[in-house]
This record gives C-alpha cells, sequence and structure tokens, in this order.
C-alpha cells in the first residue's frame, strides 16, 4: 500500500492485527515502522545517479545517524602560488584554481560562488557537477583586475587600498589588496568554510 511520496506504508495490517490482540506495546513499536523510509538507494558516480540496494530506517535519520560532513575546498591558488600574488602595470589577468572534495553520499556538487573581491562575483548555476580532488585537475577560473576600475570604498568589494613596497627597487606604490574567496555547496545544501587567497594589485 502506498504512503505517498513521503515513505511506503509497510506494517499497517500487522499493526491492526496485534491491537485487535490487545499487544499495545508492539501495536506502540510496530507503529515506528508504518512508514519506514528509503535511504541510500541513489549514488552519484561517473556524470549519473546510480541505483543501491534499499536501506530501511525507521528513524527518519539518513544511514542510521550518518554525519553530515562539509564540502571541502583546498590546493586554492592563484597563478599556481597559494598566496602573495602581484600584478604591476596597473593591473592584468589571473588564473584561480582550487580543489573540491565531497562525502560520496552528498555528490553531485551543486554549486559554488567565487568572490574575486572587486566588487564582481561569479556564481555556477545550480546543477550536478563532478567533484575534483585532484590537485592535477583542478577548477580554473580567470579574471581581470584593472587598478583604476577598483573601488575599496564600494560594500561588495574586499579589498584595501595601500601603499605596497617594491622589493627590488625599495621604491613605495599606490597599491589595493584584496582576497578571491570561494565557498561551495553540495547536492545536501551543506556549504563548506570559505577559502581564500591573496593578490595585490598595483597602480
Amino acid at each position: 500500500m502506498s504512503g505517498g511520496s513521503g515513505g511506503v506504508c509497510v506494517g499497517a495490517p500487522e499493526v491492526k492485527k496485534q491491537v485487535n490482540n490487545k499487544d499495545v506495546d508492539f501495536a506502540q513499536k510496530s507503529l515506528r515502522y508504518l512508514f519506514a523510509k528509503s535511504y541510500g538507494i541513489w549514488e552519484w558516480q561517473n556524470d549519473r545517479y546510480h541505483k543501491l540496494p534499499d536501506y530501511w530506517d525507521d528513524t527518519g535519520v539518513p544511514y542510521g545517524g550518518y554525519n553530515i560532513q562539509a564540502p571541502q575546498i583546498n590546493n586554492v591558488k592563484i597563478d599556481n602560488k597559494t598566496t602573495g600574488k602581484i600584478i604591476k602595470g596597473g593591473g592584468g589577468t589571473v588564473e584561480f584554481s582550487f580543489t573540491t572534495d565531497i562525502a560520496d553520499e552528498q555528490l553531485p556538487l551543486h554549486t559554488y560562488t567565487i568572490d574575486w573581491g572587486d566588487g564582481k562575483k561569479y556564481i555556477l548555476p545550480q546543477g550536478n557537477y563532478q567533484e575534483r580532488p585532484n590537485p592535477n585537475d583542478p577548477h580554473l577560473y580567470y579574471h581581470t583586475y584593472a587598478y583604476d576600475l577598483m573601488n575599496c570604498g564600494d560594500p561588495t568589494a574586499r579589498c584595501q587600498d595601500t601603499q605596497c613596497l617594491d622589493p627590488d627597487t625599495g621604491e613605495k606604490h599606490k597599491c589595493k589588496i584584496l582576497n578571491i574567496t570561494v565557498e561551495v555547496t553540495d547536492n545536501w545544501y551543506k556549504t563548506s568554510t570559505a577559502q581564500s587567497a591573496q593578490i595585490t594589485v598595483w597602480e
């Protein structure tokens, strides 16, 4: 007998029988199984879901107490550097890369947001995407910065107007220090801790 979209009615005849026999304790325990919900039937592999053997849990907790894990972001780099990237000459284009690692039960990757620090963002359209845990095959994005077009007073920007010392000449230059930040959300709508890398743009 169908129990609707929330579960399947699996024990109604037995519960009714035991109530009629006045075995109330057994009937009460059996009520938990009336709408047992199935978990773990599908798993994301190679760009599609694959059906797994049924797993029944009367507690309503996925995998009988499965601990939901936040997605992990690692190997955050700008032009293959973890931090300290400097753009001279008023601006330029950088390569931003990172890896993602998501628990198998929470795949696929659902979306992520890259905050470029200059008031602009890239938001990956919500969908089903593969994680990229291999540092030799990271997520790659490109962004162009222009010193004169960045307003650090803009509340949407994450940058700081300051002066930077040229390590080669000892001269000071006007510059803006920014943080490129990324957050990832998995298929269970669990969001990672934001990770960032610093970049400096000289006038």
